[in-house]
């Protein structure tokens, strides 16, 4: 049905079900299954990364910049931010050489800002 391998009859079914579009085409259900996964997806994503902010650069940095000046502030929480998320690339499956890579982009990262 121009789906390819994606189409899957019995999960359809169960979205069918679950969203209540049981008398919708099958276009339509998968239509609104992807459209409500990435607006629910973008929202979680959205306040995680948003509360993540809060406390890096809302809470911690002003007590390190007082403490030690922007420079090493920024560098201590671009190391401690870097640490933070390693676990997260190694469930992403994420080479080693990438996380390195990230962790130093994020320590410059976290300079810049």
């Amino acid at each position: 049905m121009g789906w390819g391998s994606f189409y899957n009859e019995t999960f359809v079914k169960k979205i069918a079900v679950l969203y209540g579009t049981s008398s919708y085409s099958d276009f339509w259900t998968i239509s609104i299954f992807v459209f409500m996964t990435v607006i629910f997806g973008l929202i979680t994503s959205c306040s995680k990364a948003l509360g993540e902010e809060i406390g890096w650069s809302g809470y911690i940095i002003n007590p390190l910049q007082n403490k030690y000046g922007a420079l090493k502030a920024s560098i201590i929480l671009g190391i401690v931010w870097a640490i933070w998320h390693i676990i997260t690339y190694y469930q992403a499956h994420q080479t080693t050489g990438w996380i390195i890579w990230q962790c130093i982009g994020t320590v410059f990262l976290r300079i810049i800002m």
